[in-house]
């Protein structure tokens, strides 16, 4: 692969464009249960910190291009 910097570039763009959706969806489905669910918390919150390691790297990718 010639341009991989590129194609993380891309990969971790699609994936920051998802997680704020996802994010949203789990809030959805947390506020419809009687009772809460940490489970749900706790993956969101595991998307929230994936997509800021994401956003460094994609601002390090570009840098570095």
């Amino acid at each position: 692969m010639k341009d991989w910097k590129t194609t993380a570039n891309g990969f971790l763009s699609a994936f920051l464009g998802t997680v704020p959706p996802l994010s949203a969806f789990l809030a959805a489905l947390q506020a419809a249960k009687p009772h809460p669910d940490y489970t749900l918390v706790i993956v969101g919150a595991g998307l929230t910190c994936a997509a800021a390691i994401a956003r460094a790297w994609v601002g390090m990718l570009q840098k570095d291009a």
